[in-house]
């Protein structure tokens, strides 16, 4: 078996059986617990109790370990994407646009994380400009001065008309950054005054305060089409929340203020529950979380899941996907190796034998090792009868070759010989690339045409 293979088989074996027995390993299982804004972390960074709430309130709350490419059988469903901190796949993002687009709805809530290029893939693919997180700290006023400052300041300044902040009177937020590039008309809630700290460093500096700050934007892409010449151009059916602050979700802050009641005002209103919306499905995209410092079995599961329901929700391959996947199997499964049996009245008609038929499996098989392995067996064997040797040795070989093939030194000889030796008796390794095994087997050639030429003289 080649190198390559091996490597492909140990790699497969790994996969398919660390899914079976990772789970098997105490407390492996549930490592996937102390990852922050995961629905099953029980601690102050989790978002178990959001889920508890959600359900609570009659919502079917799911987790998403795989790819965002599975939502195209999931439509109007809703996507909660929280502190993502891995990157989206192009590919993924399209998907999403999509989602959005027939009718879903999706929050987004990201402070320091990969959120820039979500919301840049996605917008752009809507056709909106894209709503951009600073990525710096956003510090608010304690009393609404400009001399003293938090990282945890509350936001009382809302559109108070729009559903998502029905009997909210403050939120809560912790260590947030603020929203650029949002249009007047979907800036729905804002900090004010605050200050941007770019450096870092704990004060406000020139150039960083801002009158106010957008910490939520929201989309309703039903509402937001325009004529043009006459005919009505829509974004989609679906809504959009972009929040600055995921932490307001989180066990720690959900209870804080008004964030819990600002949360389920969220979801209703992506659903559409409060307007005859028929999905109760939440779901929760924890498949681009950060990574912990262990690869948990989760995270190991949904990363080969996200390649399966990729491929399996992609238009194009959905419906060649089972074809490849036969192929592969087919084409990388090993072959039997052909039973050593004397030539029938079959093989002597075509003029095969035992050998050839070897030669071929081991060729196409790209085991070119075996196979050189083989045909020096053969020539030593040939060598032996032709020069009526008592016992086959390489210096024997060298002695009576010297003299019939003067195309090659005899130390050339003697090299090549003691290298197929070293093969043959397993002291060297037989794993070899077809270019390698051609110039042995050239070789070989030259030395047997010497010899027969030799004989027939």
């Amino acid at each position: 078996m080649g190198k390559v293979k091996t490597a492909v088989y140990i790699c497969v074996f790994i996969l398919v059986w660390a899914q079976l027995v990772l789970p098997l390993i105490p407390g492996y299982a549930q490592n996937i617990k102390l990852q922050d804004f995961s629905l099953y972390n029980t601690a102050w960074n989790g978002c178990f109790m959001l889920r508890i709430e959600l359900t609570r309130n009659g919502y079917d709350v799911r987790p998403l370990l795989s790819s965002l490419s599975i939502l195209s059988r999931a439509e109007g469903t809703t996507v909660v994407i929280l502190a993502p901190s891995s990157f989206i796949n192009p590919l993924e993002a399209i998907q999403l646009a999509d989602f959005v687009r027939k009718g879903g709805g999706l929050l987004i809530a990201d402070d320091f994380g990969t959120g820039n290029i979500f919301t840049m893939l996605l917008f752009y693919s809507l056709g909106l400009p894209s709503p951009q997180f600073w990525n710096a700290p956003l510090l608010g006023s304690y009393t609404g001065g400009v001399s003293t400052w938090t990282y945890t300041p509350a936001v009382t300044e809302f559109n108070t008309s729009h559903p998502i902040f029905k009997d909210v009177r403050q939120i809560i937020l912790n260590w947030p950054t603020a929203l650029w590039n949002v249009p007047p008309e979907n800036q729905a809630a804002a900090l004010s005054p605050a200050f941007i700290d770019m450096n870092r460093n704990g004060q406000m500096d020139p150039l960083e305060l801002l009158p106010s700050a957008t910490v939520v934007a929201v989309y309703d892409l039903e509402s937001m089409g325009f004529e043009v010449g006459g005919q009505n151009v829509s974004y989609g059916k679906g809504r959009i929340v972009v929040v600055s602050d995921p932490s307001i979700f989180n066990n720690d802050m959900l209870l804080r203020g008004d964030n819990l009641r600002f949360a389920i005002n969220i979801i209703d209103w992506l659903s559409r529950r409060n307007e005859g919306g028929e999905s109760n499905l939440v779901v929760f995209d924890e498949a681009h979380l950060a990574a912990p410092y262990y690869y948990s079995y989760g995270k190991l599961f949904g990363s080969i899941l996200g390649y399966i329901d990729w491929a399996s929700a992609n238009w194009f391959l959905a419906p060649i996907y089972p074809a490849l996947i036969v192929f592969s199997i087919w084409r990388w499964l090993p072959r039997g190796k052909p039973k050593e049996m004397g030539p029938t009245a079959v093989y002597l008609k075509r003029g095969k034998t035992f050998l050839t038929e070897r030669l071929e499996w081991y060729k196409e098989n790209k085991q070119y090792g075996y196979a050189l392995k083989l045909l020096y067996r053969r020539m030593k064997r040939h060598l032996v009868r032709r020069f009526k040797l008592k016992e086959y040795s390489v210096d024997a070989a060298v002695r009576v070759l010297s003299d019939v093939v003067t195309a090659m030194r005899r130390t050339q000889l003697k090299r090549f010989l003691e290298e197929w030796e070293a093969i043959e008796r397993g002291e060297k390794p037989i794993y070899m690339n077809s270019e390698t095994f051609l110039n042995h087997f050239f070789v070989m050639k030259k030395i047997m045409e010497a010899v027969m030429v030799e004989k027939r003289g």
